[in-house]
């Protein structure tokens, strides 16, 4: 009788302090607001991405073929040379340069087309590639530094004196120097183990491309297109009126965009 009187004993004392612990954590509870309690964090709104890059029609696609057609010529036949190409570049002249590659020298000559003379431009620099305005007095040139292997993005005088480095890389053939500016098409990302610039010409690489208008007087930069509404890869970019004109490597097709 005595043991189960200690049991009963002990077994109260146990409700005892189970009651007053209860009473104390509904006392010391912090009830949180409903917003944090059970409720998901309401999503920030979609903003569309804002652009006027549009699909050439027709006619504007012709338009602008017959302009890229003037900077296609033949090589002279006197001059033995493989792998090289040649443009207009001053007034009866033509420029030629080789192939360029990372891995070796590329070379580049003035041709005067009245005396068939070829002067030497540059020479003997890794991955060089090179375009300019029309009449022939600004040049950007890319080459690979051959010390550090990184690519280089330069605008020069025809003198070859610097006149300004750009801040993104991208290839000449990527720009077009017009009216005091230069228009580019500058890859959003670009992977570490590139091989300047094999892996673009080979299309081994295609970059996602924003375009971009720098005043050259001032260096200032205004984006032209973000890259984000339509996958970019431009070349042979032309300035026809108001419009910029460009054909995507991704699709072959031609685009514009209003500047």
């Amino acid at each position: 009788m005595r043991k189960w009187l200690i049991i009963i004993v002990i077994i109260l004392i146990l409700i005892f302090l189970g009651v007053i612990f209860y009473l104390g954590l509904k006392q010391t509870r912090v009830e949180l607001p409903a917003q944090v309690v059970g409720q998901p964090t309401p999503e920030p709104p979609l903003i569309p991405v804002v652009t006027n890059l549009k699909e050439a029609t027709l006619d504007e696609k012709k338009t602008y073929q017959i302009e890229l057609a003037q900077k296609a010529v033949e090589l002279p036949p006197t001059l033995n040379l493989l792998d090289v190409a040649a443009r207009p570049y001053k007034k009866d002249q033509l420029l030629i340069i080789e192939k360029p590659s990372g891995f070796l020298e590329t070379n580049a000559w003035v041709y005067h087309q009245k005396n068939g003379v070829s002067i030497p431009l540059f020479q003997g620099i890794i991955g060089l590639s090179l375009n300019w305005s029309t009449d022939g007095e600004q040049m950007l040139k890319f080459q690979i530094e051959p010390e550090t292997r990184r690519p280089n993005l330069t605008l020069i005088n025809q003198s070859d004196n610097l006149e300004l480095e750009l801040p993104w890389v991208t290839f000449p053939e990527k720009c077009l120097i017009e009216k005091e500016a230069l228009y580019c098409a500058v890859p959003l990302e670009l992977p570490a183990n590139l091989r300047w610039p094999d892996d673009y010409w080979k299309r081994r690489f295609y970059p996602q491309d924003r375009l971009v208008k720098l005043v050259i007087k001032n260096s200032s930069i205004e984006t032209l297109d973000d890259g984000l509404s339509q996958l970019i890869d431009a070349v042979d970019l032309k300035l026809i009126k108001n419009e910029l004109y460009f054909t995507n490597r991704r699709n072959g097709k031609v685009y514009k965009i209003n500047i």
